[in-house]
Formats: C-alpha cells, structure tokens, sequence
C-alpha cells in the first residue's frame, strides 16, 4: 500500500469518528502499516501488506515479553487482490466493525 493510501485510510478513520492515538505506515515491509484508535479498550486496524490480510484488534490486558497483547476481532483476506479499491471495501467493512464494536463498548 501506498503512502497515500495510508494517509487516506487514516482520513477515513478520522471522518468516520474514530481518534487516532498513533499510527505506522512502513514502505519497505510491502507498505505494511497500523493504526492505533483511542477507544476502551484500544482498537487497532491493520495491513499486511505481504500477506494482504487487513485486521481489527482489540488490546488486552495481557502483556507478552513486556509488550501488549492484541487479539484480532475482525480480519478479511484480499488475496491476489491487492488493488486500491479492494483494499477501501476491506477498510469499509473493518470501519463499520469498529464503530460496531466501539458502540458495544459504550
């Protein structure tokens, strides 16, 4: 994924109401990136660029070698399909599930 695209997923997240606490856009691991979402407890979306798998996480409570364990909520695979639009329906889906989640949350 591009740099771009990145940067229009995190508007995206943005419009759709989630705040972001932090976010990664990594070019040299296939333009893999991660964006962390201030909500109880934290959300996280996330694309695998190599593999193109985009992913949901919640944050636990547990830790793993000192670093926080996320279990995945939501993950959809876009196989050979790693085109720009692709990827903004899986981001759409993974949008409405955490807006999903966070009203749950609530």
């Amino acid at each position: 994924m591009t740099e771009a695209d990145f940067e229009a997923m995190r508007l995206l997240l943005a419009q759709e109401g989630l705040t972001e606490i932090d976010a990664r856009h990594d070019e040299q691991a296939f333009g893999s990136w991660s964006i962390d979402l201030e909500h109880t407890p934290p959300l996280r979306v996330l694309w695998d660029g190599k593999e193109g798998w985009a992913l949901i996480q919640w944050k636990t409570d547990k830790t793993w070698q000192g670093l926080p364990v996320w279990d995945d909520l939501w993950v959809e695979r876009n196989g050979d399909d790693a085109s720009p639009e692709a990827l903004r329906r899986a981001m759409r889906s993974a949008v409405a599930f955490a807006q999903s989640a966070a009203g749950r949350q609530r």
